[in-house]
Order: structure tokens, then sequence, then C-alpha cells
């Protein structure tokens, strides 16, 4: 009897294990929308090691020359009479000054402007006494404080994680200085733009970064260990990857773009062309920056990706924004 009543016992504990993990599986499903997507297929979809990163070896040199200042200083009088009804009853002088500035920003591709103008205004009225003449004196003093950077290509030893040890290229740091993600806009087509701050995403700069860009699904960010709109929009073409991507397999995996990477890959002659070619997906990523900085060049030299690339981003929707944040919203929400 008491060996029957431990088989009993048993069977009973097994039957409970099942349902156990049998409601388990309907409160997930149920948590993450129905996608079928897990804490492993989000780790997967973007990995923060290997074709997402560019791991900086050198990490004194300077991506950008020093900036160079110059600054430019004017003074301009002139000299008014007014002719006064009544004669002043006493000699009086009296001054008004008034200062105004001026700050404005240039960026382009290599080169960093800002311009601080300063307007110093000084009016000096007088009147002597018994006198119908007034002077009016005004001095102008503008100066034009002009700061230069200029992001030339700097070349660094760089390793790349998902190639053998040891092996190493030069990684091309062009662009301009950025802090936030609001700095890229008006030089990313504005949907991306919209895109990347409707799902909550986030910009950081981490300086103890061992890479020079990540971008990362599963952490809801893209950080970059210096900011470098050129690193920027490098990470920016694995997001719109993985935006206009389903089921956790991104666009540069598609056959379509996989057969013409084979086709034109060779065709690319920019910096680091041993890490960029490597696999389409960082082949993407490379030439929606290039498609970015520079359409004509990519259109001129790569059709096929220019094409593809310009149907990807053109045809960016707020289905695929809804799609995106079906997918892997439960899990943000459940991680913040």
């Amino acid at each position: 009897m008491k060996k029957r009543s431990n088989k009993s016992f048993l069977a009973s504990a097994a039957y409970l294990v099942v349902a156990l993990v049998l409601c388990a599986g309907v409160i997930f499903y149920t948590g993450n929308g129905g996608t079928g997507l897990t804490v492993a297929d989000i780790t997967d979809t973007m990995p923060e090691t290997g074709t997402d990163e560019i791991v900086a070896g050198e990490e004194e040199v300077p991506l950008a020359s020093a900036p160079k200042v110059s600054v430019k200083k004017s003074t301009k009088t002139t000299t008014k009479k007014k002719t006064l009804k009544k004669a002043a009853k006493k000699t009086k002088t009296t001054t008004k000054k008034k200062t105004s500035k001026k700050k404005s920003t240039k960026k382009t591709a290599t080169v960093q402007t800002v311009t601080e103008t300063t307007v110093q205004t000084t009016e000096k009225t007088s009147t002597k006494k018994k006198s119908k003449v007034q002077t009016i004196r005004t001095t102008v003093i503008t100066t034009v404080k002009t700061t230069t950077q200029t992001f030339g290509t700097t070349t660094t030893t760089t390793t790349n994680n998902a190639a053998s040890v040891g092996a190493s290229t030069a990684v091309s740091s062009s662009g301009f200085a950025i802090s936030k993600f609001s700095d890229i806009k008006g030089h990313v087509d504005s949907k991306v733009y919209d895109a990347f701050v409707n799902l909550g995403f986030e910009l950081k700069i981490n300086s103890k970064l061992a890479t020079t860009g990540v971008f990362s699904t599963k952490n809801h960010n893209i950080q970059l260990k210096r900011g470098q709109s050129s690193y920027l929009l490098h990470e920016l073409g694995h997001f719109v990857s993985a935006l206009k991507g389903r089921n956790g397999k991104k666009i540069d995996q598609s056959s379509e773009f996989t057969r013409i990477y084979n086709e034109e890959k060779s065709a690319y002659v920019g910096n680091n062309k041993a890490y960029v070619t490597q696999d389409a997906a960082e082949y993407f990523a490379e030439s929606f920056r290039d498609y970015t900085e520079n359409p004509s060049a990519l259109k001129s030299q790569r059709p096929k990706t220019y094409s593809y690339i310009s149907q990807m981003v053109s045809s960016l929707s707020s289905s695929d924004v809804k799609a995106f944040r079906n997918a892997y919203g439960w899990y943000w929400s459940i991680n913040k």
C-alpha cells in the first residue's frame, strides 16, 4: 500500500508541473502581445557584440583637429547734430549703452563653425547751456568670434569582434560633434528621426564603452563612445534595418538585400572596407550613413544599394513603428 501511495503522489506532482508550465506559457504569450518573441529573441535580434560594434584600440588618437579661434573687432563712430526748439537751460550729457549677442552654428560632414557676434552700442548725447544744438555721438563696437573645428578622416587602429583576434583595419571618424540626439535633426531623414523618438529610444554618450557605437533593441538605446555624427548615422542604419524587419528578422537579412550586398560590396571605396563589407548587416548600416551624408556618391557607385535604402526609408510608416512597439514594447515596459 505504501508503494502505491508513492506512485500516486509522483503522478499527481507530474500533472501539477505540466499544468504550471502551460499556465506560464499562456501568461507570457498574453504579456508580450501575442508576438511569440521571447527575451532570447530580443537578445539575439540586436546583439551588443560582434557585428554591431567596432572596437577602438588606440583611444588617445583624437577624432578631430584642435579648434581654430579667430576674433575680429571693428569700431564705427557717427556724430549727428540736432537743432532744438529752445536753447538749453544748462549743460547736460547723457550716455546710453546697449549690448546684443548672437550665436550661429553651421555644420557640414567635415567642418563645424560657431560664430558669436557681440554688438556694443554707446550713444552719448550732449547739450551746452544757452545752445540750441544737441550733439549725438554713437559708437558701435562689433566683435565677431569664429570657432572652426575640422573633423577630417582620422584613422585609429581598430579590432573587429566578429573577425579573428588580431585583425585590424582603419575606421573613419568624419562628421560633426554631437551631444544629444536632437543634434542630428535636419541631417537625417525626418521619418527615421521621428521613429527613433516616438519609440522612446535614447542616445547615450558613454566614454567607458569598449566600442565606437552600439545599437541595442534590448537596451532600447544607441550608445556612442564619443559624440560623433558619423557613428550615430551608422548605428541608425542598424535601427532602420530592425524597424523595417518583422518577427525579429532585419531587412539586411532579406534575400533581396543579400543579393544586392553580394553584387555591390566590392564597389565600396570608403574607409574600413574589410569591416564594412564583412557581412550584409554592417554593409547596410554604413551604406545608410553614405545615403545620408553623400547620397549622390552612393547612387553613382552602388546604385542598387542606394535604391534599396531609399525605398526602405521612404516607405517608413506608422505601421512599422506600431509593429515594432508591439514586438518589443512588452519587454521595455517590464525592464524600466
